[in-house]
């Protein structure tokens, strides 16, 4: 949600008052919304610009009577500042460092969202990656001592095959050698 408005005062150095009583060290801004003409204010904790400098900066450069943008975004029940603007350009985004929990499987490098190609094949990779993990604590725990990487991945190919829900004959997947696999060995 974008807000453009007034500003009627701004202090970057006050004691922003709670709802309940009391009060925090913090800064805040009261301004005039363009949109519906009804003052509005705008406070933060000042442990918010510890990350944000350019945040503060811009909040300290504002003055009553400069119009701005400030684009919020619903949190939870709270609206989180992304960013704030003078109306000239002068701009410092909010919380930055902070990224939406939302943006995992966004590419930083076009902004665009992986397709389901994409999310499919990384999907195969981290079972494939689980299943590498799991065969070689499982070749440790039968106390395999010659085995080679080949009977990791191997024993791999099965736990990712059952994964994906193919029917898999364990003798002639894995060359046990003079140690075969009973089920009595099975810890589970």
């Amino acid at each position: 949600m974008i807000v453009q408005g007034i500003v009627v005062s701004v202090d970057t150095n006050t004691q922003v008052a709670k709802k309940d009583g009391g009060s925090y060290p913090g800064a805040e801004l009261i301004y005039k919304n363009s949109r519906d003409g009804k003052v509005n204010t705008q406070a933060w904790h000042e442990n918010a610009f510890k990350y944000n400098k350019p945040l503060k900066a811009t909040l300290d450069t504002l003055k009553a009577g400069d119009a701005f943008e400030m684009e919020k975004e619903k949190d939870g029940d709270f609206w989180k500042v992304l960013s704030v603007k003078k109306v000239d350009g002068t701009t410092a985004p909010a919380q930055q460092a902070a990224a939406p929990a939302k943006q995992w499987s966004k590419p930083a490098d076009d902004g665009k969202w992986a397709d389901k190609a994409e999310r499919d094949a990384n999907g195969v990779r981290i079972v494939r990656q689980n299943a590498l993990g799991h065969a070689l604590n499982m070749l440790i725990l039968t106390g395999k001592k010659t085995a080679t990487p080949d009977d990791a991945i191997a024993l791999a190919k099965q736990f990712e095959a059952y994964v994906f829900g193919a029917q898999v004959d364990v003798d002639k997947q894995v060359d046990n050698e003079d140690e075969s696999i009973n089920e009595d060995d099975i810890p589970y």
